[in-house]
């Protein structure tokens, strides 16, 4: 195969394995965009020095107030019903 046909034929491949990568729409970008902005106040949320990272101990503190707010009658448990109330009140941003 001489110079050109092996550039063309490598045109080709790669315009083959390119069109493999199907674009994203745009309600997956908002959703991607969405995601990161919820990880980016959840980090912001939990990192109480912000230094930009979560410690153990900070997470752990997050999860615990998280637990006690989750936990309506302060039983020390979370009930279905209580889990299905915090799941209700959660706002996605949308």
């Amino acid at each position: 195969m001489n110079k050109p046909a092996k550039l063309l034929c490598s045109a080709a491949v790669l315009l083959a394995i390119g069109s493999l990568a199907a674009p994203a729409s745009a309600a997956d970008e908002k959703a991607l965009r969405r995601g990161e902005a919820a990880t980016k106040r959840l980090m912001g949320n939990m990192d109480k020095d912000k230094d930009g990272k979560v410690t153990k101990e900070e997470f752990m503190k997050y999860m615990e107030a998280e637990f006690d707010r989750i936990d309506q009658n302060k039983d020390k448990t979370i009930s279905s019903q209580e889990m299905d109330a915090w799941r209700n009140s959660m706002s996605y941003g949308d």
